[in-house]
């Protein structure tokens, strides 16, 4: 997630307390139209911060750590235990929404709901602990997986409000309670589609710095980590070298980064630009310098996650190259908006020739870009999916009538 440093400070007792490790630029966004219209909001947030001017404030807390699985777990333990003191000496009439990073939070909130009474929703980004099990981190149907399994079930059936990202997300949370209710919708994550947006190649300055402006290019951007296909875009990148006019530019950090440094430096895949993550006020540069977007889903997480950064890049107009099981939630997004292709990983030869194709005829790649930004526009951003945020927050704590805003002197912010 590219996360500008985020918020601001209020007084009083907050009306929302949102718990999240991690913290992207819309979400805060988000946050804060909420917040000047519903009233004061309190964000517990590892990620980096600064003031700004809307009722929200900042709680700092331990920051994430994506460097090993070690220090994944030992951060996301630290901010739990961190979140529960704070969650203590809190008004329990204030409510709780929770994201799933850490993943520890809902099993936490059934508990103070238990005990406290406390209202709570979930965001789930990711479903715990199925991911736990494909990352490898517990053993799938072991006891600390099952535990967690009926924990989670248990979490999703005393929530006020459950908001998945996808729906083949909603229907795995759905199966996990299995004879029980839930309150459950479905609410993507959103792209910002006037920051993020189709540039013309000659008004582009990321495109002239690469010189990409007569060139095919094709672009993989995010953590180059152990569950994402950095391999096969190498592979593909390899055999087309002879294809001089096709181009490949990789931006980001990860255990996997080395392999894409070694088949440059050997001469592999010479075709590949590697670069760091870029900065905020680059990213929709680098977006819009791309014809075409690779977006990885690993096997094992197609019911599980949906990699929001699908949602930017479609915003971008980029035809999307999917690389995840054909069941996927990402593979059947494409399919439905006639956005780009999706191969299974060992499709390596398919997806050579569906560029190829694509390189040959542009008009076909113009469709897809087309298809991708009005997908974008129509069901994927902030427009859209804001107010659906706003609705489901709502059965956490109802949206204050004018009535009530006046009452608790929040009349006339806006």
């Amino acid at each position: 997630m590219h996360s500008r440093d985020c918020v601001t400070a209020a007084s009083g007792v907050p009306r929302l307390i949102v718990i999240s490790q991690v913290v992207s630029d819309n979400f805060v966004d988000w946050l804060r139209s909420y917040a000047r219209v519903e009233g004061p909001v309190e964000l517990w947030t590892g990620s980096t911060c600064y003031p700004g001017g809307a009722p929200i404030r900042v709680r700092p807390m331990p920051r994430y750590d994506r460097s090993s699985k070690g220090a994944r777990l030992a951060k996301w333990l630290h901010f739990t235990i961190v979140a529960g003191w704070q969650l203590l000496r809190a008004p329990r009439r204030v409510s709780v929404l929770a994201i799933t990073n850490p993943p520890l939070m809902p099993l936490m909130l059934v508990v103070f709901h238990a005990v406290l009474g406390r209202r709570y929703g979930v965001i789930e980004y990711d479903i715990y602990p199925q991911i736990m099990a494909a990352m490898g981190l517990v053993r799938g149907n072991g006891f600390v997986y099952r535990i967690w399994w009926r924990w989670h079930a248990w979490a999703l059936m005393r929530a006020n409000i459950v908001i998945a990202i996808a729906d083949e997300m909603a229907d795995e949370l759905r199966s996990m309670v299995r004879t029980g209710s839930v309150n459950l919708v479905t609410v993507p994550t959103w792209t910002d589609t006037d920051r993020i947006r189709p540039i013309p190649r000659t008004e582009n300055p990321f495109v002239r710095s690469l010189g990409l402006e007569t060139d095919l290019c094709i672009i993989y951007s995010g953590n180059l980590g152990e569950t994402h296909a950095i391999e096969t875009i190498v592979e593909i990148a390899g055999r087309l070298i002879a294809r001089t006019h096709i181009r490949f530019v990789v931006i980001g950090d990860g255990s996997k980064r080395p392999i894409v440094e070694d088949a440059i430096e050997s001469g592999r895949a010479p075709n590949i630009t590697l670069l760091p993550p870029q900065e905020s006020a680059v990213f929709p540069l680098a977006l819009a310098s791309a014809d075409i977007a690779f977006v990885t889903l690993a096997d094992g997480y197609e019911r599980l996650s949906l990699p929001s950064k699908t949602y930017d890049m479609m915003a971008a107009g980029c035809a999307i190259i999917g690389i995840s099981p054909s069941s996927s939630g990402l593979a059947q997004l494409l399919e439905t908006h006639a956005v780009g292709r999706n191969f299974e990983p060992s499709q390596v030869t398919d997806i050579v020739a569906w560029i190829e194709e694509i390189a040959g005829n542009r008009s076909t790649l113009e469709v897809h870009r087309r298809a991708a930004r009005n997908a974008a526009e129509a069901h994927f951003g902030a427009t859209v999916c804001q107010p659906a945020m706003t609705r489901a927050i709502s059965r956490i704590w109802p949206i204050l009538r004018p009535r009530d805003k006046k009452r608790n002197g929040l009349a006339g912010q806006r």
